[in-house]
């Protein structure tokens, strides 16, 4: 009878280890998915509701301490965190992410030590790059609030296949005349090398704890090898308002640029903006940003050119954590350009979409590539095309970004532009290569 009693109570023990497990898996594969899906509140709660009966199981704690993290819930994290670490020493994940447990509360000695704990186990090259983000910013955070001066220079060599961004037909089709015209050469595509040397620098001057103000500027010279009539000398200053408040980060800001075209004075530009950055959680942020500019070209025989524009739009960013050190964003764009002088096409309605992505391949070294769609409609007639000008233009770029000693970065890029008009004078592609060495001071 006693054997019998001691079968049944196996057999009930077995059954509910078995079912036990069975929910936990269940749970942690829906907490899964909702963290997946950018839910993190929702798989919080889940797997709270399961903490009582799963407390020390790592797996289950690693997933729960996840979402309390990415829920806003860093106390509770580092809770949980501390578990996991005290049945699993090594574990790198419980470990980076007691860190930025930490960070998030404003403990920095903690959160330096849990990184520094966590680089002596010599983690793959992207948490490493994560962490490096971390320890650099942790060591802004420690210094005093006072003002920040940063500089660059920078030298190019490239290759541009369209220094014109003209067609590359020798002839186009007029409709008002009903015949085809040679293009002369200086209308044509016509590729060249050159060189190019920027410098620049930014001051950033803290008011108090939530406002600043800042003032950059930056120098381009481009010189092509034969094609003289295209060299550049670009100038900018830029200033304004910063204010940083909790999960906000709203700024203000005044530029002006020159630009020289061929040793003469070509077009200025100058603008009034403001942008709204929100930190909707550890990974993910939202920005809305607004700018006016007015475009006016020097040169008599230029100014029919001449217009304003306004541009508006909204972006999303995210900092994905698996893998760790990738970086990627999307924004979607809307303007409108006004004539000022009776321009040929008249004024413009134009949207687009941009996307990028930054990937650490290595503590130092960063892929990076983006691509933008916009597509433009001009509101008068066009008289010698006897049609209404839209213009699709595809922009695609990729590149690295080698930091192969301090301050020193190597930058190899190659872009392309398409775009395409139902007026063929203003169809063209450009491919450019480069390779800049920058130094930042």
């Amino acid at each position: 009878m006693r054997t019998h009693q001691l079968s049944r109570l196996l057999a009930l023990t077995i059954s509910t280890l078995f079912l036990s497990q069975t929910a936990v898996a269940q749970s942690t594969a829906e907490a899964s998915q909702l963290l997946a899906q950018g839910k993190a509140k929702e798989a919080y709660q889940l797997l709270l509701a399961e903490e009582a009966a799963h407390a020390g199981n790592p797996e289950f704690d690693y997933l729960l301490g996840r979402a309390a993290l990415d829920a806003g819930e860093n106390t509770k994290a580092t809770l949980i965190f501390e578990r996991v670490l005290v049945v699993a020493p090594n574990h790198a994940g419980a470990r980076l992410d007691m860190g930025r447990a930490y960070f998030n509360l404003g403990d920095f000695p903690r959160a330096k030590s849990e990184f520094e704990s966590l680089q002596a186990l010599n983690p793959p090259p992207a948490a490493q790059s994560t962490i490096a983000q971390y320890l650099a910013a942790i060591e802004q955070r420690g210094k005093p609030n006072t003002t920040r001066i940063t500089a660059y220079t920078e030298l190019t060599l490239g290759r541009d296949g369209n220094v014109t961004a003209g067609p590359s037909s020798n002839s186009i089709y007029l409709p008002i005349f009903g015949l085809n015209f040679t293009l002369g050469q200086a209308a044509r595509a016509q590729s060249d090398s050159y060189h190019q040397i920027g410098a620049g620098g930014e001051i950033i001057h803290p008011l108090d704890e939530n406002n600043s103000v800042f003032v950059a500027t930056d120098l381009r010279f481009r010189n092509y090898k034969t094609v003289d009539n295209y060299d550049q000398l670009s100038g900018d200053v830029r200033g304004g308002w910063i204010h940083a408040s909790g999960a906000n980060t709203y700024r203000l800001f005044a530029s002006y640029g020159d630009l020289n075209l061929g040793n003469e004075g070509y077009r200025r530009t100058t603008s009034l903006g403001a942008d709204w950055r929100h930190k909707l959680d550890q990974r993910n942020q939202l920005a809305f940003f607004a700018q006016t500019s007015q475009l006016r070209y020097v040169q008599d025989t230029m100014d029919a050119y001449d217009y304003d524009q306004y541009i508006a739009g909204a972006t999303w960013m995210n900092h994905t954590g698996a893998p760790a050190g990738v970086l990627l964003a999307a924004t979607l764009f809307a303007g409108y350009e006004n004539e000022v002088r009776q321009r040929t096409d008249g004024n413009k309605n134009f949207f687009g979409v941009r996307g990028g992505l930054m990937l650490a391949l290595a503590p130092t070294l960063d892929l990076y590539s983006g691509i933008t769609l916009q597509h433009g409609k001009y509101q008068r007639e066009n008289i010698l095309f006897q049609t209404h000008r839209k213009d699709k233009q595809l922009d695609l770029m990729l590149g690295l970004n080698w930091k192969f000693s301090p301050g020193w970065t190597l930058r190899p890029q190659i872009s392309r532009t398409q775009n395409h008009s139902n007026t063929a004078l203003n169809t063209y592609r450009r491919t450019e290569g480069s390779l800049t060495l920058r130094k930042d001071f």
